[in-house]
């Protein structure tokens, strides 16, 4: 039998035959991390009801809301492998992990996520919310959802959380992103939809040896029919990648792609959210050592995929 977490997210229907109406109304307005859990239940209640997934916004108002900026939204959430709460080589129960992995020269910790309104439809289904983020799933990991209040995370973290458009994005590497690329001609022109599906048809002809090796790399480019100078734009976007991982899938847009095994047509998942943490707390310090209260900022929610007949 399979799961209710194997439907495909399939996009809001669309067309003029739909009354318009106000996305202020679906939005999720909740105030407390107990708040956020009983929303979460109710949208499992939901999701058994209906026998699957549906859609809270069209494809038109993702792209609307990505315009819209962050102001609504206070809770943002990420996917976490558990493993990763109790970081690298630590004891069972440490909760030494952070949300990302710290940068080796800055200590910066930068994450992608989306917001809480958006996986609310999601529920705590953990294919389903890797569904919508882009990401793929592990069927044999263990799954947290971490839901962040971004405003006290600004305090105590010292976080800046965007949508990361071509724009945004350009505009974080350009003023603010540590080991940058050197040429900011190179950040303009690679931060562009037409450069970015460039770059994703070369990124998915490269081998091992090409991804370990820049002059490996460099055989393989010239090799594609790209001059010197175009090597080098190459670099720049392939090193923007290194730093923010924003990689060959990223559209630039505010949006996730949407990952379905059904539907090779492109559809988007999610508003995007980029944080950078320049003082990154653990998980333990997040959560107040698991135990929530006043002090955290940060709840841990397990993730259980949803089988039929619950």
């Amino acid at each position: 039998m399979g799961t209710l977490c194997e439907s495909t997210c399939r996009p809001r229907p669309e067309g003029p035959e739909l009354k318009s109406r106000s996305t202020d109304t679906r939005r999720l307005n909740v105030g407390s991390f107990k708040e956020v859990r009983a929303a979460l239940a109710d949208s499992r209640k939901r999701l058994i009801r209906r026998g699957g997934f549906t859609p809270k916004y069209t494809q038109e108002e993702l792209l609307q809301l990505a315009s819209q900026g962050l102001d609504s939204d206070r809770f943002i959430v990420r996917l976490v492998e558990s493993h990763h709460v109790d970081g690298y080589k630590q004891p069972g129960g440490a909760m030494k992990g952070t949300l990302g992995r710290p940068d080796a020269a800055s200590g910066d910790v930068r994450y992608w996520s989306t917001t809480l309104d958006q996986v609310e439809p999601s529920d705590t289904c953990p294919r389903l919310i890797a569904q919508q983020l882009g990401v793929a799933y592990k069927p044999d990991a263990t799954y947290k959802l971490a839901v962040i209040d971004k405003d006290i995370a600004k305090e105590k973290a010292d976080a800046e959380t965007f949508i990361p458009t071509f724009e945004n994005l350009s505009s974080y590497i350009e003023s603010k992103l540590p080991n940058k690329p050197e040429n900011p001609d190179h950040i303009r022109q690679v931060m562009t939809p037409e450069y970015q599906a460039e770059y994703r048809k070369l990124i998915e002809g490269m081998g091992n040896a090409e991804w370990r090796n820049e002059d490996a790399r460099a055989v393989y480019l010239f090799g594609k029919g790209l001059e010197a100078d175009q090597v080098q734009v190459f670099e720049a976007r392939m090193k923007i990648q290194i730093r923010t991982g924003a990689n060959q899938y990223f559209l630039g847009n505010g949006l996730t792609k949407q990952l379905s095994p059904s539907d090779d047509k492109e559809v988007y998942g999610a508003l995007e959210t980029f944080t950078i943490e320049r003082n990154p707390q653990t998980f333990f310090d997040m959560t107040n050592g698991g135990r929530g209260g006043p002090s955290a900022y940060v709840d841990l929610i397990d993730l259980n995929p949803l089988e039929f007949g619950i």
